[in-house]
Order: structure tokens, then C-alpha cells, then sequence
């Protein structure tokens, strides 16, 4: 009877792995731009929107490279990580910074079927590239105007965003909205009345899409700062978005 087990648990076992071989070793039509899969649906993608429109006020730049830093490293492989900021010139038309699938951490490494070198080796190539593209991001200084609504409009509107089930986008800025169709500094209106206000926004789609906002301290104490988050805090609910504040 033993016998029979271990006999039985070795044709298993040798089933899984000539069947990793053949999945592993299967022709997959990857994307040279992104090394994403082409006629393969996204097993989810993470969106980081930096909006520097402020000089950084101390700690600020640091607490930002750590959350970013954070949800790298919580990716998972076929996740697509996107990075771009806000045009400030042309508004519907953010600037795409970083686009790239991700391969898979070291740390989930499979001794049976991967080779730990080559995994090493890919993943210190993804990160070093990513934190490469954005650290001009991070060292610019400010910008004239803030287009938060038209950069979300860009993002709701890519046929990868709409083609994708899982979708979380990280925010870093103060979310002060600053354009000559809806500037924050002059007045802050009612989420529900922005369709009145003739804005050129498409509809948006963000159902049970996740946000996740980084305000950033240099305005904390400004005295409008409340009237701003509970905007947001109501525009994320009335379009059924999931939304949490970041520490």
C-alpha cells in the first residue's frame, strides 16, 4: 500500500513538472516596450500619480521614496506598474514616466523551476530602471497647475485601464485642483455640481477601483485643506470608488 502512494506521488509530481516545463517554455508574445503579455488580459494594474506642484518641506521627499518603495516591493509578477505625472501644458495628456509588467520578487522564487541567479538578475533590472525614470519626478521642485481631475480622465479613458478588473492608483499631491476650469484656490464646489460647471471631463468609470492618496504636508495647514478633503473624500464615494488616505 505505502509502495503504491509513493508510486502514485511521484507520477504526480513528475505531471506538475513537465507540465511547468511546457507552460515555461510555451512561445508568449511579450511586448518589448512594457514585457507585458500582448492578447492577454492584465492580472492587474497599479497607477502612481505624482503631483509635485510645491517645493517638498522636510521629510516630505523621504516619506514619499518610502511609501513608493513599499508598493513595489507588494507587486506581484504580471502586475502592470505605471508611473506618470501631470501635464501641466496639456492637461488630458499626463506624462507616462514608467509603463512595465513586473517580473517575479526573488523572494517567491520556486526551487523546483526557477533559477534564482535569473530572477535576481530581472527583478534588479526592473527596480533599477523604475527608480532611474522617476527620479526627475521626484526632484522637481513645482509646477504652475495641478490638472488631478484631467490626469484621472486620461488614466479612466487608456483601453488598459478599462480592459483591467483590479485597478489601484496611488496619488501623491496635495489635491489641490488648479486649472482655469477648476481652480481649488478660488473656490472649492460640490462634487455632485461639477457637471454644471462645464468642465471638459468625460463621464467617469471608477467603479470599485482603488485610490490610495498621499497628501502632501506643505499644505497641511492651509485653511481650505478640510474643504479639500471632504471634496475627494465625496467625489471617490459618489463614483464608487474605494478610497483611503495614506499614512
Amino acid at each position: 500500500m505505502i509502495h503504491k502512494i509513493i508510486v502514485i506521488g511521484f507520477v504526480i509530481l513528475l505531471f506538475i513538472i513537465s507540465f511547468e516545463i511546457v507552460l515555461n517554455t510555451q512561445k508568449r508574445n511579450v511586448d518589448p516596450n512594457t514585457d507585458c503579455l500582448i492578447g492577454e488580459p492584465q492580472k492587474s494594474i497599479v497607477a502612481i500619480i505624482f503631483d509635485q506642484s510645491d517645493k517638498f518641506e522636510n521629510g516630505d521627499k523621504e516619506n514619499d521614496k518610502a511609501k513608493i518603495n513599499n508598493i513595489i516591493y507588494s507587486l506581484s509578477q504580471g502586475d502592470r506598474l505605471i508611473f506618470i505625472e501631470p501635464n501641466t501644458t496639456s492637461y488630458f495628456e499626463p506624462i507616462l514616466i514608467f509603463d512595465k509588467c513586473v517580473p517575479k520578487q526573488p523572494k517567491n522564487s520556486n526551487i523546483l523551476f526557477d533559477s534564482s541567479k535569473e530572477l535576481k538578475a530581472k527583478w534588479a533590472s526592473f527596480e533599477s530602471s523604475f527608480q532611474e525614470k522617476i527620479k526627475p519626478s521626484l526632484e522637481k521642485i513645482s509646477s504652475p497647475k495641478s490638472p488631478i481631475l484631467e490626469t484621472l480622465s486620461y488614466l479612466n479613458d487608456t483601453d488598459y485601464f478599462k480592459n483591467t478588473q483590479n485597478k489601484s492608483v496611488y496619488i501623491f499631491s496635495d489635491m489641490i485642483q488648479n486649472t482655469e476650469y477648476l481652480n481649488f484656490y478660488n473656490k472649492i464646489p460640490m462634487p455632485e455640481k461639477l457637471d454644471f460647471l462645464h468642465i471638459p471631463i468625460k463621464t467617469f468609470n471608477i467603479l470599485n477601483v482603488s485610490f490610495y492618496i498621499s497628501y502632501a504636508s506643505r499644505r497641511h495647514q492651509w485653511k481650505k485643506m478640510a474643504e479639500v478633503r471632504e471634496f475627494w473624500n465625496k467625489w471617490f464615494t459618489l463614483n464608487g470608488a474605494k478610497f483611503i488616505e495614506m499614512q
